[in-house]
């Protein structure tokens, strides 16, 4: 018991462990590479672990992140409202979401309200 107990203590990050064991009976009921869903839809095959998503078949890790709606209606709120869509715990996106994030920082330094359309500098950003 204290050996599981220990192992979940170094462990968990918010609501999910992330560990090894050596054996099969050692999960009890947890996630893991070797209870893959046999059946044609897959559909236990993926399972979000940390805010990313965790192939079991393929025991491989990957991102979910919308893509990025362009119009002319682009506003700081946008923007923040888009941010805010990505869960990303461990930091894995922040390379992907940097601009952005730069691209809001801009937004506060030159005071824009928060409805005001940006200028069409700021929005070609987004599309490069």
């Amino acid at each position: 018991m204290l050996v599981l107990a220990d192992k979940l203590l170094k462990s968990l990050y918010v609501d999910n462990c992330v560990t090894s064991v050596a054996t099969y009976e050692d999960l009890r009921g947890w996630e893991c590479t070797l209870e893959v869903d046999n059946s044609e839809s897959g559909e236990y095959e993926l399972v979000k672990v940390l805010g990313l998503v965790w192939n079991k078949r393929t025991d491989s890790l990957s991102c979910e992140i919308p893509p990025v709606q362009v119009n002319d209606d682009v506003t700081k709120r946008v923007i923040l409202s888009y941010l805010s869509k990505v869960f990303d715990p461990i930091g894995f996106l922040c390379p992907a979401l940097l601009p952005l994030k730069v691209l809001l920082q801009d937004t506060w330094l030159a005071k824009v309200g928060w409805d005001e359309k940006l200028p069409k500098e700021a929005v070609n950003k987004l599309i490069k």
